[in-house]
């Protein structure tokens, strides 16, 4: 594994460990009381997300993908509920109904948000190569990555908004499967 790789692999496994979930219950009246006050405090500030929409294409093609999860303070989701339901991702159910699309091979893959953009972006993917299974996790550099080698891939792509202050706004995610040729 190179370099680089090992460390975006060990920022990620340190990263969701501090991202999960204390012991508290979250349907804990305090806690709802204090998710729905902060999201009143904030209402007024945050990014308008309600009607955003994230997918992707090749060359202006569309990439079949399924909505996994859209959580934004508006409908009372809240970033507990993202790390709840993304902490551990079987990208295999969260695809297997999923059309898979044929794409190129180190063609760029368009990440496309029709809405403010997201303060990140980032996917997992598993590859199947000969029988062997493989995962990665990328952030997204821009609005765009490429693939550089051919198999199947499951993928789930994640978009991430914060507010001004630096507190969750949002986030979307995608599921995909992609045949790269």
């Amino acid at each position: 594994m190179s370099y680089l790789k090992t460390i975006a692999l060990l920022s990620l496994i340190v990263g969701l460990g501090a991202c999960q979930p204390n012991n508290q219950n979250s349907t804990n009246p305090e806690n709802t009381t204090k998710n729905e006050q902060t999201y009143e405090e904030n209402k007024e500030k945050s990014i308008p997300l309600d009607n955003v929409n994230v997918s992707l294409s090749q060359n202006e093609q569309n990439i079949t993908s399924e909505s996994v999860l859209n959580c934004f303070p508006s409908n009372s989701c809240y970033e507990e509920t993202v790390n709840r339901e993304l902490g551990n991702v079987n990208l295999y159910k969260m695809t297997e109904d999923v059309s898979i699309t044929s794409v190129k091979e180190d063609e760029e893959i368009t990440i496309n948000i029709d809405g403010p953009q997201p303060k990140k972006i980032s996917y997992i993917t598993k590859t199947l190569k000969n029988d062997t299974a493989s995962i990665s996790d990328e952030v997204v550099d821009g609005n765009s990555f490429v693939i550089s080698s051919k198999g199947e891939y499951s993928i789930l792509l994640t978009a991430q908004w914060e507010d001004e202050n630096g507190e969750f706004g949002g986030s979307v995610s995608k599921a995909a499967k992609l045949e790269v040729k």
